[in-house]
């Protein structure tokens, strides 16, 4: 299993483990996804024999949303600096914002269902939204979002062998992912199909 590969790469040693998860979820906000609700199955099935279980899970929590967080952030601030140079970038975000139902923070909770917004802390800047709201969605989202998942894979591995309750989370994850890609993608097809036949429609009437 690679939780058993991840644990013997580390040595099993606390500090490096963490670090590993607060580089995926930070990298993850940052750039496309690497699947960071996966990966944090393999690093709960590697947890280090001399660290309580409940104490770990919390562990993991917290060192995947910090990473979230400043991913996001981090990203965020590199927008900032960009408005300055290609206003037209920030243009394009808030205009495909404009086009959802949701038009404020509130996306950002929407995002973790039906993934719609790729690297969050890009539209924070774009739309001005505010800062402390919008980091707050993110931690709240991961929070909710993180938990059910390691809460499965620990009420599973109660009920059945660790292997047999990783690969049922496993897959459940795998399936959630698949759909919630699919909305997104049919969502934002629906949302280019309309703004195109509104462009359409307002061309005719000028003419």
């Amino acid at each position: 299993m690679i939780g058993d590969l991840i644990y013997d790469f580390t040595g099993g040693n606390l500090l490096l483990l963490l670090i590993g998860v607060f580089l995926i979820f930070y990298f993850d906000a940052m750039v496309l996804t690497i699947l960071p609700e996966v990966l944090i199955l393999f690093f709960f099935a590697s947890h280090p024999e001399d660290v309580n279980l409940i104490t770990w899970v919390v562990l993991l929590l917290i060192m995947a949303i910090v990473g979230d967080v400043s991913g996001n952030y981090t990203v965020y601030l590199l927008f900032k600096k960009v408005k300055r140079y290609h206003n037209w970038v920030h243009d394009k975000l808030r205009k495909y914002v404009g086009m959802l139902v949701l038009k404020d923070e509130k996306l950002i909770l929407l995002n973790r269902v039906a993934p719609a917004l790729p690297m969050c802390g890009a539209f924070m800047a774009a739309c001005d939204w505010s800062v402390k709201r919008s980091l707050f969605y993110i931690f709240l989202g991961g929070l909710i979002k993180y938990s059910v998942i390691l809460f499965l894979f620990g009420f599973l591995d109660w009920l059945y062998p660790t292997d047999t309750a990783f690969w049922i989370t496993f897959i459940s994850v795998v399936v959630f992912l698949a759909i919630s890609f699919f909305l997104g993608r049919s969502e934002r097809k629906k949302l280019m199909a309309s703004a195109k036949a509104d462009k359409n429609t307002n061309k005719n009437n000028e003419h």
